[in-house]
């Protein structure tokens, strides 16, 4: 089973634990791949680990903690999952601010901002409309009211192209169908977002190759051969090659729904550094994630939404777990 659970539900996932102990009882052997090391330690007898492609250790799974099969996946100490923290200038003007934005049957009367070098987390519930809210912003959806300033000038948008040409971009939680071409090469989905710079009016290899070069870099990508397709990489791999395609635009603000799904534990400490970066540099970032550690870990405030409101935002010092499962539970009155 490769990544069985990877877009089941929590009630989904025990029922499956529970097939798997039935196929145990019965006298069969399951193989089975994850990235998420509670389940490996749940569930399993012995744990065989693989890094970069090798082979690294095989032993009882009673006998490794979840801290040493992580240690063992990147190959070092991972005390320093997330990257310090650098708190944006809060008198700066917003680089993208919402107000009173109504997505149909997805999200009622929602207003934010976040300012450049800022980390704005996104949390809630499956359902709760966050995706969908962006897609509205995006012009992937319908949208039935709100405002959205981009430097301060309201901006009227009516599709994704249209977004990044204003400086926002946004990657899909849907790496596979959405956020790259896997039938296409890896240069040809790092520039498809800023062909105007390659096709004067023929694209140039050349300085598409120089393009990859540069992202393979910047992005920790790892190929064998730079002429791949985007298939042939591995999921974290896949996952940093969209990040890229997304950034190539020089966006000031960029959106990230999901950025870590379905990468193992040392893609996404990459992945955790590379959103840190974004900030530094000046980028405003916006993570939606349903893991609540890299919101509590990642972001400097975070705003939880229920059932397509906004229930609270709250600020770094208010960010644990407890806090935000009762907004997006609604077991606590709004803030």
């Amino acid at each position: 089973m490769d990544e069985p659970t990877a877009t089941l539900t929590p009630g989904e996932t025990e029922r499956l634990f529970a097939l798997i102990g039935q196929f145990k009882r019965d006298g069969v052997t399951v193989i089975y791949i994850s990235h998420k090391l509670d389940e490996i330690e749940r569930i399993t007898d012995q744990i065989v680990v693989m890094r970069d492609g090798r082979y690294v250790t095989q032993a009882p799974t009673s006998s490794v903690s979840r801290r040493e099969m992580a240690n063992l996946m990147v190959g070092r100490e991972l005390a320093d999952l997330f990257p310090p923290k650098v708190m944006a200038d809060p008198a700066a003007l917003p680089a993208l601010r919402v107000e009173g934005l109504s997505v149909p049957g997805w999200a009622q009367d929602i207003s934010f901002d976040v300012r450049p070098g800022e980390i704005l987390g996104f949390a809630g519930l499956v359902g709760a409309g966050r995706t969908e809210l962006f897609e509205g912003i995006l012009g992937l959806r319908e949208r039935s009211a709100g405002h959205i300033y981009l430097q301060g000038r309201e901006r009227k948008l009516r599709n994704p192209r249209q977004a990044a040409s204003h400086g926002l971009t946004y990657l899909s939680e849907d790496r596979k169908g959405r956020g790259i071409l896997l039938a296409f090469g890896m240069r040809q989905n790092v520039t498809l977002m800023a062909l105007e710079r390659y096709a004067k009016p023929l694209l140039d290899p050349d300085l598409e190759r120089q393009a990859l070069d540069a992202a393979v870099r910047d992005f920790g990508i790892r190929t064998g051969n730079a002429n791949n397709l985007a298939s042939a990489l591995s999921g974290g791999n896949q996952q940093k090659l969209a990040l890229a395609k997304v950034l190539h635009p020089d966006p000031s603000v960029v959106v990230l729904d999901e950025p870590t799904r379905g990468v193992d534990i040392g893609a996404k400490r990459d992945i955790y550094f590379l959103i840190q970066g974004l900030a530094r540099q000046g980028l405003a970032v916006i993570v939606i994630s349903s893991e609540l550690m890299e919101l509590i870990g990642l972001c400097h405030r975070v705003a939880v939404m229920r059932a397509g409101h906004l229930q609270a935002v709250l600020q770094s010092e208010q960010l644990n777990e407890k806090e935000l499962i009762a907004h997006a539970t609604g077991t606590e009155q709004p803030a």
